[in-house]
């Protein structure tokens, strides 16, 4: 919750009582759009193929981003775990373009995890995912030289493109911005 509001420049108030329970408010800055009127989602080209390393060290995290990068266009390779992706990705550098990396992993950060990979793989375009946003994790993506970066929770595709987005719509435009950039 703290994440949120702070990304999004809103702000909490919380108010608890001893058996009464815990009030939380949550004041959201104002829409620039008019009421009544849904924002329209850009089309974003699917992908075409290209591999990407998918690490988390929750192995259903890692499946659910698999199952979103499949259906749209990617072919995910999912490693539980900095040590796994390691293996996997010293066994073959090449056929990857591009990791898909959870920042707060034992053993091994994302973005310890990107910069070892870098050593194989100078160019390999990296994407960086939280569950905390804000400025620590700007520094930290920064440091890895990330592209990009995305808020957990990932959430199953939705039917619409209203909030709480899909992990489709929140994995969808920066994979496809960060490998379109590569084929350039």
């Amino acid at each position: 919750m703290h994440g949120i509001v702070l990304d999004d420049d809103a702000a909490l108030e919380v108010d608890s009582r001893v058996s009464h329970g815990t009030t939380f408010r949550v004041y959201l800055p104002l829409a620039d759009v008019e009421p009544g009127r849904e924002s329209t989602p850009l089309e974003v080209p699917p992908g075409d193929g290209q591999t990407i390393l998918v690490v988390d060290d929750e192995e259903a995290l890692v499946r659910l981003a698999e199952e979103v990068l499949a259906s749209l266009g990617y072919e995910p390779i999912g490693c539980v775990g900095a040590r796994q992706a390691l293996e996997v990705f010293g066994a073959a550098p090449d056929i990857f373009d591009a990791l898909l990396s959870d920042v707060i992993m034992p053993e091994l950060s994302g973005p310890e995890l990107a910069i070892e990979l870098r050593r194989l793989r100078p160019t390999l375009p990296v994407i960086l995912m939280s569950g905390f946003g804000g400025p620590a994790l700007q520094m930290r993506a920064q440091a890895a030289s990330a592209r990009a970066t995305l808020l957990k929770p990932l959430r199953a595709v939705s039917p619409r493109f209203s909030s709480p987005p899909s992990a489709g719509r929140m994995l969808q435009r920066p994979a496809a911005d960060l490998l379109d950039r590569d084929r350039d």
